[in-house]
């Protein structure tokens, strides 16, 4: 599959909260196209979510995936342990 790109996407709609670039970047080279998505941004648009490696911060703006209820995928890449752990930030991964 080196070299290779991905099916084209043209289908889906994407959209990345990746602050730091870094994900997009490799998106991007794997044949995906991507909008870019701030934290207040209005999701019902988009097929997939990608939440880019380590975009979450202890503290800071996510986007709201409420939008999950209605069919949107979310795909998570890592991020670091201290957001995981602290159960404030978690709550954008709630749903309820």
């Amino acid at each position: 599959m080196r070299g290779e790109k991905f099916p084209a996407t043209a289908t889906l709609s994407i959209g990345a909260f990746d602050p730091g670039g870094e994900t997009t970047t490799l998106l991007t080279r794997l044949g995906f196209r991507t909008e870019p998505v701030k934290a207040g941004d209005d999701l019902s648009r988009y097929d997939i979510l990608i939440v880019g490696k380590s975009a979450l911060t202890v503290g800071g703006p996510a986007p709201d995936i409420q939008r999950v209820r209605e069919g949107v995928k979310v795909i998570v890449f890592e991020q670091t342990s201290e957001v995981l752990e602290n159960d404030s930030d978690s709550a954008w991964l709630s749903t309820a």
